[in-house]
């Protein structure tokens, strides 16, 4: 028998509200108090101006990034490069709180706070999502959530209502 792989969950636009309020709750529980929102494009867009509305509205930027290959030997195949980076005003003194929609193996997350923290300097960077998915890349189960705040875990592939025609 062929094994069809990881279940999908599809999520509708109350789920991801809902969602966003369980975000928000714990961001609160932990006292984090964000001044900026940093959107990872593009599955973090919304999720990111939701939880940017549910703080009261602090500044709100975004940053795109994408794995690119580089068949050149001995070097890393596949990399993140975060685009965006050059419009984000300098954090020094700010906390700051970078959204996606998932996480699977943290590779986005850790990259972009990286990249953020080297470049614009914040007092403190939170990171947060809607969904963990702890499908590893072999199928495994993920046993570690590289954001600090999220509303659901999921051993599955996950679909959004704004991935339309995907």
């Amino acid at each position: 028998m062929k094994d069809s792989g990881p279940a999908q969950v599809s999520y509708t636009w109350d789920q991801i509200e809902d969602q966003a309020a369980t975000v928000l709750r714990l961001i609160r529980r932990d006292g984090t108090a964000p001044d900026v929102v940093i959107s990872v494009l593009r599955g973090g867009a919304v999720p990111g101006v939701l939880l940017a509305h549910l703080l009261g509205g602090p500044a709100m930027y975004a940053v795109r990034a994408s794995t690119m290959r580089d068949e050149r030997p001995r070097v890393r195949k596949d990399r993140l490069l975060v685009q965006g980076m050059d419009g984000l005003p300098d954090l020094a003194g700010l906390s700051v709180l970078l959204v996606d929609d998932v996480v699977n193996t943290g590779k986005t997350l850790i990259e972009t706070r990286e990249q953020i923290m080297i470049s614009r300097r914040p007092r403190a960077l939170a990171t947060a999502c809607l969904v963990w998915d702890t499908v590893g890349p072999r199928g495994e189960v993920l046993a570690h959530c590289d954001a600090d705040f999220y509303a659901e875990r999921v051993h599955a592939w996950v679909r959004f209502p704004w991935e339309l025609g995907s």
